[in-house]
C-alpha cells in the first residue's frame, strides 16, 4: 500500500482499520480508549501500567502476540485467561508482582518472557491448563521467584534464567545465582538495579507499595546485599529504616555465615518423646502399607534407607504446594490426598511422613526444620532417624532421597554435616540423591550451597508422633499440636519458641537408648 486518499466526509478511523498489529499507549488504556479489539493479532503497549490488561477470548479472540514496552506493577491471577490464539507474551520493562496462575486456559500459549527486572512473584504455579506452553524466561534481575510446577502444561520444558535470580523458592526449578554470577553480570544488570531501586522508592509512597515492600523485606536478605555488591546505594536509607541494610553479615557468603555461628554448652534438658510402634495410628499405617516388608529384614541402616526410598518414590516433591487444611497430617491421609489432589507435597509434609513410617517401625525419628539466618523465602525440612547401631541421629532427606556419609562411608547427622562444612572436611552424598528423578544432587550444590544456608538454625517437635501438628500447619489444633524447640547460635533467637545453644541438648539420645 503506497497511498490512501481520505474523503472530507471521513470523521474518524478505527484503530485497526489498516492492519492488525496495534501499538497503544497506557494513557489511552487508562482512559478506556481501547476501541474495537476483536481483529487484533499483535498488541504493543507503550508506557507504564498499574495493572496488566485483562486478555480474554471475548475482547481479544485473535490476539497472538502481546508486548509490554513499559513497566507493569501488578500482573493479577487470570490476567491471561481463555485466550484461544495467544502464543507469546513479553514484558520488556519492570514487573512488580506476578500473581499465581496469571496465565491459564490458553491453548496456544508457548512462551512468557520477562526481559526486564522482576520484583516478586506469588507462590505456586505461573500457568495452568496451557497444553502447548514450553517455557517462562527471566532475562533480567529478578529479586525473588516463588513459582513452582505449572498445572496441566505437559509440554513445559522449564523456567529459563538468562539473567540473575536472587531468591528462588524452588532452586530445582529456578536456580539462584551465585555471588560469582552476580559479579560477572554486574554491568549488564546495573540498569535493572536502578529500576528496582526506583520501583521500591516509589512504592513506599503508596499503602499497597508499602505492603509489598514490607513483605519482601521480611523474607529477603539478598536485596541489600546485591545493592551493595553493585554499589547502587540510592535505597540505603530506606533499608536502614527497615532494620535490614545495616547488618554486615548480609555481605557474607552462606558458608562463611555458617562458619561464624558459635554454640555453647548449657545445663538444660527437653522432654523429647517418641511414639512407640504400638501407637494406634502407627499400627494403622504399618499394616496398611505393609511397612515391615518395605523395611525388610536387613540391618538397621538398610531398613532406614528402604523406608526413606519408599517415601521418596511414592510422594512427588513440589516446594510451592499449598498446605492442606481439611485433613489430619498423618501418613495415610496425606498419601490419599496426594492421589486425589494435584500431586506434590512440600518438604515439610514429606519429612513428617517419613518420620511417621520410621516411628511405625520402631525407629525414633524427628522431622528437622532447617532455617537460614536471614529469611529469604526458602528453608528446608529433613528427617533424622536414631541409629542404635551408630548411637546417633542420622540425616535422611525424603525430598532428595539423600543421606550423607564421611569419607569412610559412615552415615552422618546434621550436627556432624554442619561441623564438616565449617571445617572443610570431606562429605559424601549417596550416588542416587535426586529431585523427582529429574535433577541429580551434588555435594557442591545440595550441601555446600543449599544446606550451608539452611543449617544455621534448626528446630523440631518435642513430641514426635503421627499427626504432630494437627490438620492445619499455620494454625495447629491445640489438642494435637506439640511445642517446638530450636537450636540457635549464641546471640540469635527464633521467635518465642524454647531454644538452646547446645547441640548436645538438642540432639540428645532418646530416653532409654
Amino acid at each position: 500500500m503506497k497511498k490512501i486518499i481520505l474523503m472530507l466526509a471521513v470523521v474518524s478511523i478505527g484503530i485497526s482499520a489498516f492492519g492488525r498489529k496495534v501499538t497503544i499507549s497506557s494513557a489511552d488504556i487508562a482512559r478506556g480508549k481501547l476501541g474495537k479489539t476483536s481483529g487484533w493479532t499483535e498488541l504493543v503497549v507503550d508506557g507504564n501500567l498499574d495493572v496488566a490488561l485483562k486478555i480474554n477470548e471475548q475482547d481479544f479472540p485473535k490476539l497472538k502476540r502481546l508486548v509490554y514496552n513499559g513497566d507493569v506493577h501488578v500482573v493479577e491471577t487470570g490476567s491471561f485467561d481463555g485466550c484461544p490464539k495467544l502464543e507469546t507474551v513479553e514484558f520488556r520493562g519492570l514487573v512488580g508482582y506476578v500473581s499465581t496462575e496469571s496465565f491459564k486456559n490458553c491453548p496456544e500459549l508457548r512462551t512468557v518472557t520477562f526481559s526486564g527486572p522482576v520484583f516478586s512473584t506469588e507462590p505456586w504455579a505461573c500457568m495452568a491448563n496451557c497444553p502447548k506452553a514450553e517455557k517462562v524466561a527471566f532475562n533480567g534481575l529478578t529479586l525473588r521467584v516463588f513459582f513452582g510446577e505449572n498445572k496441566n502444561c505437559p509440554q513445559f520444558k522449564g523456567y529459563e534464567v538468562n539473567g540473575v535470580v536472587l531468591i528462588s523458592y524452588n532452586e530445582n526449578l529456578i536456580p539462584e545465582a551465585s555471588d560469582e554470577e552476580m559479579l560477572a553480570k554486574k554491568e549488564a544488570l546495573m540498569p535493572d538495579v536502578e529500576k528496582m531501586c526506583e520501583f521500591v522508592r516509589s512504592s513506599l509512597a503508596s499503602e499497597n507499595g508499602k505492603l509489598i515492600f514490607e513483605n519482601v523485606k521480611a523474607h529477603n536478605g539478598r536485596l541489600p546485599y546485591i545493592l551493595r555488591l553493585y554499589k547502587a546505594n540510592k535505597l540505603a536509607a530506606d533499608w536502614k529504616e527497615c532494620g535490614e541494610f545495616a547488618d554486615p553479615d548480609l555481605l557474607l557468603s552462606k558458608l562463611d555465615l555458617l562458619k561464624k555461628a558459635r554454640y555453647s554448652h548449657e545445663d538444660k534438658k527437653f522432654a523429647f518423646s517418641y511414639a512407640p510402634p504400638s501407637d494406634s495410628l502407627l499400627i494403622e499405617t504399618r499394616n496398611r502399607f505393609n511397612l515391615d516388608s518395605i523395611a525388610g529384614d536387613g540391618d538397621e541402616l538398610s531398613r532406614i534407607k528402604n523406608l526413606l526410598h519408599f517415601v521418596h518414590e511414592n510422594i512427588r516433591h513440589d516446594g510451592s504446594a499449598p498446605y492442606l487444611n481439611d485433613i489430619p497430617y498423618n501418613f495415610r491421609a496425606l498419601y490419599d490426598a496426594q492421589q486425589t489432589k494435584d500431586p506434590g507435597f512440600n518438604c515439610r509434609m514429606m519429612a513428617i511422613m517419613l518420620a511417621e513410617v520410621l516411628l511405625a517401625e520402631g525407629i525414633p525419628a524427628r522431622y528437622l526444620m532447617c532455617n537460614p539466618k536471614f529469611m529469604d523465602g526458602d528453608s528446608h525440612v529433613i528427617t533424622v532417624a536414631w541409629s542404635r547401631d551408630l548411637g546417633k541421629w542420622i540425616w535422611v532427606d525424603p525430598t532428595f532421597d539423600a543421606w550423607v556419609t564421611d569419607e569412610n562411608g559412615v552415615m552422618l547427622g546434621p550436627a556432624e554435616v554442619r561441623e564438616r562444612l565449617i571445617s572443610d572436611r570431606p562429605l559424601v552424598l549417596n550416588d542416587y540423591a535426586n529431585w523427582n528423578h529429574e535433577t541429580k544432587q551434588t555435594v557442591e550444590h545440595y550441601l555446600k550451597e543449599y544446606m550451608a544456608k539452611n543449617l544455621y538454625i534448626m528446630g523440631c517437635n518435642i513430641v514426635n508422633r503421627a499427626e504432630p501438628e494437627g490438620p492445619v500447619m499455620s494454625v495447629p489444633v491445640p489438642s494435637l499440636a506439640a511445642p517446638f524447640v530450636y537450636l540457635v547460635p549464641v546471640g540469635d533467637h527464633w521467635g518465642s519458641h524454647p531454644a538452646t545453644t547446645d547441640p548436645d541438648v538438642f540432639f540428645a539420645a532418646p530416653e532409654g537408648l
